[in-house]
């Protein structure tokens, strides 16, 4: 019996620890607290103001449904494309960020390492961002126009994963003459190929 008590503990254990290597850590910014500083140590975590209010992404563990607001990349072969998504929440509603960009040749997970140091222009049209709050699929047809630096690019070959890291900022023109203003975001997410990349 002591022996299965003994086995049971070490499980636990290790769920626990892989549970706490997966969560997010917001840490607070220094300047303004309501954002998470920024970081490069694959702290699962991203924000940013949207307007007067805040966005953020905390990763999550849940059973038995695996991460909660993990960020998603989906490279398209054909189209030489990847989709770039940030699950999160402001202080009242469910919110995505996304980033649609082209000609970057990502066919296979390791060449996510050649973001590292690139500032890639979003015009509008070759590469876009996208602010959708409550998942609303109507708000594609209002296309950001902004920044993404993706200022640190880092492999874990202990654990076979990617840590990404950098900022952010765009403005969408949404209907009736508004303008949304995504301002100093940052992202810093620690992505495997198994939970975080897709290939198309």
């Amino acid at each position: 019996m002591k022996k299965y008590t003994s086995i049971i503990k070490s499980l636990l254990i290790f769920v626990v620890l892989i549970m706490n290597s997966c969560s997010g850590e917001f840490i607070p910014d220094p300047i303004d607290p309501r954002l998470p500083k920024y970081t490069e140590e694959g702290n699962n975590v991203a924000g940013a103001f949207i307007n007067d209010n805040t966005w953020e992404s905390v990763v999550s563990i849940g059973f038995p449904n695996g991460q909660h607001d993990a960020p998603s990349f989906a490279a398209y072969r054909v189209s030489d494309s990847l989709v770039i998504r940030f699950y999160g929440n402001t202080s009242s509603e469910r919110a995505n960020i996304e980033f649609h960009l082209t000609g970057l040749d990502i066919n296979k997970f390791e060449d996510l390492l050649q973001l590292k140091g690139r500032k890639i222009q979003m015009d509008g049209f070759k590469n876009v961002a996208y602010y959708i709050n409550n998942f609303d699929s109507s708000i594609y047809t209002d296309k950001g126009i902004g920044q993404i630096y993706f200022k640190s690019v880092i492999i874990n070959e202990a654990s076979s994963s990617l840590i990404l890291s950098g900022t952010f900022g765009f403005s969408v023109n949404a209907s009736y003459d508004e303008i949304t203003k995504i301002s100093y975001g940052r992202f810093d997410y620690r992505i495997t190929e198994s939970s975080n990349f897709h290939l198309e």
